[in-house]
């Protein structure tokens, strides 16, 4: 994994190389050369020179078994990850089934926004969208607003873009809603309430069937496009019992393929030589600091915000709650006299910086020193700074959607520490190792090679019978011994466990756990039922 942040998925990785965002340009381009038997010329290190061939030659053995993926926000990125795919044969890359996820077009919002102000859009009707917090350029948004003469948000709540249009439509929560989706050609799914609506609510959909004069349900409208366009002849209940139904497209006819164009018009899309993509990558360079914006594990795009059960979430990889922040690595954090410390109770505290981008300044951003983090490379959160329809109490951080200039996740900035010390929510110091001895086990060759295991590999200790024993001594066939009670625990596999927290929030509804809030926190009284502890290593470690 390449990346500036530590993310989950690095964390898990067998091989972590922590580059800034223009570094994993070039190394893309390194890489694709190395798997390609060419040559490039790509200023990195010589380690990391190292892990893109070692990465091209694991690539290269796996072939069609092997996918690469690339967050970069780049078009050369992208397209030079999609023909090393197919160069593969990869089974992930199927140009016949192509992933029908959400797609933003950066053009059209430009437009609208430009052709509110100008007051030519007559009617602006929004659903699942907060525009006036996650658009950069919200003020110009709110400007144009105003010159429209109707407009409606199909909304659960107050948000900032509910409270300045004309209506607020009361809109059902998901699970109180049908609906259906494709997400990859050919595999259909249907979603279905959990319970009645707890409120005088009705669907963004069913609203629309009203205004075009249709009197049916939105539940009978999709039972019939299903019927119809979808399942044609297989039984309804049955895909409504699934939840899914898929299409066979192993056998490609024309009808499927004029589908495939007609959804993927590639017209007036010129196509750019593989060699003219390597170059651009590994020519890319950065003039200063590098920040990521990136959505936190818990917190996503800030649609939950008002969910206190997210905000008290320990982020996996910080393990701090209720709060975004400047992630920052320890070399970067001295240069510039942010410091991070724990006061006599054990609570963290982190130095203040103001982040500009461009004629865009954010003020007053909590730092966490980040383990990891690239040198020369920041991130921040996006979710949180939100105000409209929330309580006090929930309205934490900052919102990170103001430096998101031009729909690009990446962006040059500057710091500048600022005055003060901010007072975080963790739920976990790095050496809390909560009486389990080494957590990582791991050794050096020269140790594996010239010790016994039993020096660098104790056997567990394992409870059995409410008494610590080896591991190895317990039989899972035996009978157990009720004449001595009951004896709970859990066992999770680790080799599966991700350590993503989805079972924290799980354990916390399913018992109806209440939050504590950020001064509780703070003080080590979090109730979470679930702990997923975080320990850092490293090869220099």
């Amino acid at each position: 994994q390449f990346e500036s942040n530590v993310s989950l998925t690095g964390a898990n990785a067998d091989k972590r190389i922590a580059l800034t965002p223009s570094q994993q340009k070039k190394a893309l381009a390194k890489f694709y050369a190395y798997l390609n038997g060419s040559s490039v010329s790509a200023d990195l290190p010589d380690p990391v020179d190292a892990a893109c061939k070692s990465a091209a030659v694991q690539v290269s053995k796996a072939g069609s078994r092997a996918v690469v993926v690339t967050g970069i926000q780049d078009e050369a990125a992208q397209g030079l990850v999609l023909a090393i795919n197919e160069a593969l044969s990869s089974v992930a890359f199927d140009p016949f089934a192509p992933k029908l996820i959400r797609q933003g077009n950066t053009k059209a919002v430009t437009d609208l926004i430009s052709d509110m102000k100008s007051g030519s859009v007559g009617a602006l009707i929004m659903s699942g969208v907060n525009p006036a917090y996650t658009l950069p350029d919200a003020a110009d948004f709110l400007e144009g607003l105003k010159k429209v003469d109707f407009s409606v948000t199909f909304s659960m709540k107050a948000d900032e873009t509910a409270t300045a249009t004309q209506y607020i439509a009361a809109a059902p929560h998901y699970l109180e809603s049908w609906g259906d989706a494709e997400i990859k050609k050919g595999h259909y799914s249907l979603m279905q309430p959990v319970i009645r609506p707890l409120f005088n609510t009705r669907q963004f959909q069913e609203s629309l069937l009203r205004w075009m004069g249709i009197s049916t349900s939105y539940h009978d409208y999709i039972k019939d496009a299903w019927t119809i366009a979808v399942l044609k002849g297989f039984p309804w209940n049955k895909a409504l019992h699934d939840g899914v139904f898929t299409r066979d497209y192993t056998e490609v006819t024309e009808e499927s393929i004029a589908v495939v164009v007609e959804k993927a018009d590639v017209s007036g899309i010129e196509t750019v030589p593989t060699g003219a993509m390597v170059r651009t990558l590994a020519a890319a360079s950065s003039g200063g600091m590098e920040l990521t914006l990136y959505s936190k594990t818990g917190m996503g795009d800030g649609r939950q915000a008002n969910n206190p059960w997210l905000q008290e979430f320990p982020d996996p990889i910080t393990r701090t709650t209720w709060d975004n922040y400047l992630v920052i690595s320890r070399s970067d954090a001295d240069a510039l006299g942010l410091k991070n410390r724990n006061v006599d109770n054990g609570a963290l505290n982190g130095s203040y910086v103001n982040i500009t981008a461009g004629d865009v300044t954010l003020s007053n951003v909590p730092v966490i020193i980040q383990p990891g983090q690239a040198k020369g490379a920041v991130g921040l959160a996006f979710g949180y700074g939100k105000t409209a329809g929330l309580k006090p109490e929930m309205q934490t951080g900052v919102n990170a959607y103001t430096l998101y200039r031009n729909f690009n996740n990446v962006q040059e900035v500057t710091l500048e520490k600022a005055p003060g010390m901010h007072e975080f929510a963790c739920v976990q110091l790095h050496h809390t190792l909560m009486g389990r001895g080494e957590i990582i086990k791991e050794t050096t060759l020269t140790i594996f090679n010239t010790k016994d295991a039993s020096e660098w590999n104790p056997v567990p200790q394992v409870s059995f019978n409410h008494q610590e024993v080896p591991a190895v001594s317990v039989d899972l066939w035996d009978e157990f011994d009720r004449s001595i009670g009951h004896h709970f625990n859990m066992s999770i596999d680790l080799n599966a466990c991700t350590g993503c927290g989805a079972c924290v929030i799980a354990c916390h509804a399913e018992n109806n756990v209440p939050v504590v809030g950020k001064r509780e926190v703070r003080k080590s009284r979090d109730m979470h039922w679930l702990r997923i502890d975080r320990y850092y290593s490293s090869e220099a470690t």
